[in-house]
């Protein structure tokens, strides 16, 4: 980057001549070089320095059979820019205006100076110019809450205005979120408050206990299903059985030699 007061050297690799030339005639007009004896000659000389060398080879190439100091400044820039100027396709170009939109995080002002940048090839009167910037600042915008408050205006309104409306929507849908997120914020306790909250203690219904019967009911009921004589489901002590002996491996009461006291 050229320090403050100097001239950045033409390069055909980086730089549009139309642009470049335009600030170079800007940075004459404020430096020595202009003015004084000799001017033309100066305007000459640091033309032919600052177009670099690449250039400035292409530039004795289309003076011959002359050199580029028998030529006059005026010349040599016309030469240049018939090389470097570049017919522009106007259809096209305008194609590429009508097929911008604005862009992910573009801001307004960003969006609309891209949409002058491309419209400034389209070759409009400044009627037609000032008129399709207008649309097309509308119709590309992606805050689709934006563009439908911009339709709702009338359409005699000018560029300037809807783009003032544009920002002034913006903003203030701006302060809205940031007071919205604000208040949801402060109503969410903090995790980290110093204090713990009280766990609710998880009350168990109580467990119902089962009524064990007493050693007396359980002698019984063992005895009532298990007698030891026949089997059968009544105490022993009333099996008819009772008193009869067996020396088989067998139940008594299938048992035929038996003996009953």
């Amino acid at each position: 980057m050229a320090e403050s007061g100097q001239m950045e050297k033409f390069d055909s690799k980086r730089d549009e001549w139309d642009s470049w030339s335009r600030r170079f005639d800007q940075w004459l007009s404020i430096s020595s070089y202009a003015t004084g004896d000799n001017a033309a000659d100066k305007k000459r000389a640091v033309f032919c320095t600052l177009i670099g060398s690449d250039t400035f080879k292409l530039l004795c190439t289309l003076c011959t059979p002359k050199r580029p100091e028998e030529e006059t400044y005026d010349d040599l820039r016309a030469k240049l820019s018939k090389q470097f100027g570049v017919k522009k396709l106007v259809l096209a170009e305008r194609y590429r205006f009508y097929s911008y939109k604005q862009q992910d995080k573009q801001s307004l002002a960003a969006y609309l100076s891209e949409l002058r940048r491309l419209a400034s090839t389209c070759q409009w009167a400044e009627a037609a110019l000032g008129e399709n910037l207008r649309d097309k600042f509308v119709m590309g915008l992606r805050n689709e809450r934006l563009l439908q408050q911009l339709l709702t205006q009338d359409h005699s309104k000018s560029l300037d205005d809807l783009f003032q409306l544009a920002t002034t929507f913006e903003a203030a849908e701006s302060e809205a979120l940031k007071r919205s997120e604000g208040e949801s914020q402060t109503s969410v306790t903090p995790i980290n408050s110093g204090k713990h909250p009280r766990s609710k203690s998880r009350t168990e219904p109580p467990r119902k206990r089962t009524q064990q019967p007493s050693t007396g009911q359980f002698s019984k009921e063992q005895t009532r299903t298990n007698c030891a004589s026949c089997g059968g489901n009544h105490a022993r002590k009333s099996c008819r059985f009772y008193s009869a002996k067996c020396h088989k491996s067998h139940m008594i009461s299938s048992c035929s030699h038996i003996s009953v006291r």
